[in-house]
């Protein structure tokens, strides 16, 4: 997506996982540290730096901001 007044974009990598883990929690908890955004059954999300990065389902994003 373009950022507002520049000619930088905001970039989502998206992967799906066949087959999905169980738990998003399990798969991604140790690379989360203490930057844990959201954890549920359902999905697991966490901040690095700029980047954040989400499990859903069979769905891994990893998304940068606008600079």
């Amino acid at each position: 997506a373009p950022c507002p007044g520049g000619d930088r974009q905001a970039r989502t990598a998206r992967v799906t996982l066949d087959p999905a883990p169980a738990a998003p929690a399990t798969a991604l908890a140790p690379a989360a540290g203490r930057a844990v955004l959201f954890d549920t059954p359902e999905g697991y999300a966490y901040r690095a730096g700029a980047v954040t990065v989400a499990l859903t389902g069979g769905d891994l994003t990893a998304t940068t901001p606008c600079p």
